[in-house]
Order: C-alpha cells, then structure tokens, then sequence
C-alpha cells in the first residue's frame, strides 16, 4: 500500500501551482454553467463534476455558490472595464474615441462567449 506524502512535504511553490490551477478549472467549468443556467439554476454538483473536483473543493476556494458567482462576474467586469476605461480616456476626438470602445467592447464578447450570456441572465 502506498501512502501520500503529507502536504506539507510538497514544496509551497507546487501547492500554489496546484491551486491556481485547481481554481482555474473551477471558473472555467462554472462560468459555463452560469452561462447555460444562470445563478439560481447552476449547481454545485453540476460544476464540481464539469470541473473534475469535489464539491468541497468549490466552498473552499469561493466560500459558497454566490460567491463562485461573484468571483466571475467580477472577472469579467474587472478585465473588460481596465481596458474601456483606457480607450475612453485616450486624448482626441469623441468619434474616434467611441469607434474604438465599441470595437473592443466586440471584440471582448467575441473571446469571452460567456459574458453575454451570463450579463444577460444577471440582468432578467
């Protein structure tokens, strides 16, 4: 019988790399979910399994299912605002301004297929 080796014999830098990763896969999978079922219709069970985790892996990394939530919209929110804020406060004409926020804010949606989806949801 093989035993594991107790954490604390991994190396700090490898659990990190394992967590982030973990948590990675966690909002991948969910972000999906929310997409397809919004807040209310997404499950732990449903996320747990597309992510290949335990459900216990969830509350640990985002404390609960909203908060599994929160951590994603405010990703999205966060990622997409940095750069609008940047191409609106560029110095030059409105036009030229706005042509430029309306092509990124396109260009976001179409590399982030989920966040339609789920800013819709959010909203009904």
């Amino acid at each position: 019988m093989t035993k594991r080796a107790p954490k604390r014999d991994i190396p700090a830098h490898a659990r990190h790399h394992d967590s982030v990763e973990t948590r990675a896969v966690i909002l991948k999978a969910a972000e999906r979910i929310y997409a397809e079922c919004g807040l209310a219709g997404a499950r732990t069970d449903a996320i747990a399994a597309a992510a290949g985790v335990n459900k216990a892996l969830l509350y640990y990394y985002f404390k609960s299912k909203e908060g599994l939530y929160q951590a994603i919209v405010g990703s999205q929110l966060q990622q997409f605002q940095q750069q609008a804020r940047e191409v609106l406060s560029a110095k030059g004409a409105a036009g030229p301004i706005l042509l430029r926020y309306v092509s990124y804010h396109f260009d976001f949606i179409g590399t982030h297929p989920n966040y339609p989806r789920i800013f819709q949801r959010m909203m009904m």
